[in-house]
Order: structure tokens, then sequence, then C-alpha cells
């Protein structure tokens, strides 16, 4: 089959699923607690321009990617127009504030340097405004977190046999941070690699064993409620245990750095976050 060919029945797939509806913080609480001030709005302005030379042009789905006995699992696709051939692919997980447009222009941002990326749902379409509404939907997802694996998982197949994705990577914040780091475990040595933007982090040393991807883990050196000692005990039992894990704790910075829709938002070290973050994923899924 010629590459354009292979590129269309890749689309034509994901394009299907899009019409017929597929048949087939933890710590943000925390921050809230101790008097942080997330942000109130999911209004998001542009985020800083693109980091590669010449970002591609992507084309965006609302997609239904699996089914549950509940219903339907949803996501938002992004992919490189110019596609012609299969793409690393990248599993996106949002913060307690829902898929917003903020994710979803981030989403947009990765796709643009070369990669097919799924913006999953953990909220079932809900997306909050108030903190309130966030701890309530991150409440609910707490209630039942073997719904956000069954998600996870679907989203890793529907990349690899849908959209023909030959690696697959996660990234997350807050919230999403926690799970990405989790995906390493759920889905052992599918994932590709993890990048983890202030995430809860697994504290024994059974579950930092269990991680099965290189990981990039992206800390606030102010941050309450997971402090720099915390991360660096992580980094040091994941050293132990012979972890592959590249762990920056940058000084002066909250939770929620890299947010901006947060007050919180730091938008130097944001684009320096952001540049270590494509060049891991660069390294992991597109190297060799």
């Amino acid at each position: 089959m010629a590459q354009s060919d292979k590129a269309i029945v890749i689309l034509g797939a994901a394009l299907l699923l899009a019409i017929s509806g597929c048949s087939g913080d933890q710590q943000e609480p925390a921050a809230a607690a101790a008097g942080a001030e997330p942000p109130q709005t999911t209004e998001a302005p542009m985020l800083e321009a693109p980091l590669v030379p010449d970002p591609l042009a992507v084309a965006t789905l609302e997609i239904s990617y699996a089914e549950t006995k509940d219903g339907l699992i949803r996501g938002y696709f992004v992919y490189p127009e110019s596609m012609v051939e299969p793409l690393p692919g990248i599993i996106m997980i949002h913060e307690w504030w829902g898929l917003n447009e903020t994710v979803k222009q981030s989403a947009a941002k990765l796709a643009s340097a070369g990669y097919i990326v799924l913006a999953i749902d953990l909220f079932d379409g809900d997306v909050a405004s108030t903190t309130e509404q966030a701890a309530a939907l991150s409440r609910r997802l707490l209630d039942d977190p073997e719904a956000a694996d069954a998600n996870i998982i679907a989203a890793h197949e529907f990349l690899r046999q849908a959209a023909g994705a030959p690696v697959v990577g996660v990234i997350g914040w807050s919230m999403g941070g926690y799970w990405s780091l989790k995906s390493t475990r759920l889905l052992e040595d599918k994932i590709a690699a993890a990048v983890v933007y202030y995430g809860q982090l697994d504290e024994d040393d059974e579950k930092i064993a269990a991680i099965s991807a290189p990981v990039q883990a992206l800390y606030a050196g102010d941050d309450r409620s997971i402090p720099p000692q915390t991360v660096r005990n992580f980094r040091e039992r994941a050293d132990a245990l012979n972890k592959e894990i590249d762990v920056y704790i940058y000084p002066g910075v909250k939770h929620g750095f890299a947010n901006p829709d947060d007050p919180r938002h730091d938008a130097d070290t944001a684009a320096k976050a952001w540049a270590r973050t494509f060049s891991f994923l660069e390294q992991h899924l597109k190297s060799g």
C-alpha cells in the first residue's frame, strides 16, 4: 500500500469513528485548602508562539473512540493535515477543569510538531469554571477510578489501532499528571514516554518499580500541595530503582505555572518547560 493510501485509511478510520459515534487533581483540592488561587474561568487566551520552526497545519475532530456500558467515550483528536504516513501518538490528559479550550490548544500545538494527539475527557463532557465545580468533578472521578483507567486504555487502543500510531506517549497536567504517570503502570510497556506536569507522585517503591517508560517530571519550586522535597524523594527512589526519570523543579513558581488560564501562570517558565517537553517527546517518540 502506498504511503498516501495508508494515510487515507488511517484518517478514514478516525472520520468513521467521529461520524458514527463509535460502534464499538488529587493535589488540586489540597492546593485550594492551602489557600492557593486556582483559575476561575475557562476563557482561554492563545498559547505562546509555537516551539517548532515550521509548525504544520492541523485538522481537529470531536470523536467518540470507545463505548462502555455507560455510553460513549469522547475526546478531541488532532492530526497534521499533511500527514502521509502513521505518526507517533500522544494521549493528553486535562487538569481538574476538564477538557477545555486551553487543553485543545495544547493538543493542536503538539500536533503541529508532527504528532497525532487525542485529548481525552475524564469528566464526560463537563467543564468546570469554579473551584467548587472542579473539586466536585475530581471527587466524582476518584469515586470511579476504573472508568478513567478504561478511558486511557481505550485512547491508547484508538491511537495504535484506528490511527496507526507506531508508538504512543502520554502527557498530563496536575490531576492529569497523576493519570499520566499512572498510565505507565496501567499500560505497562505500551507507553513509550510520559510527561508529568506537577501531578501527584507515587510514594512507595512498589508503584515506582512498576513505572514502565521514560518519564519527564516538571514541578514548581513554590508548590504547597507538592513540596519540592516530595519531588526530590521521588527522584531518589526512582534513581535507586534504575528508572529513567528526568525531574525539573522550577524555583520561584507555583502549582499551575504552565496553565495560561491560571493566575499563577508564569509565561517564561512555561515556555522553558514546553521546550523541554518537546525535546523529550522528540527523543522518545521520534528518534530511532
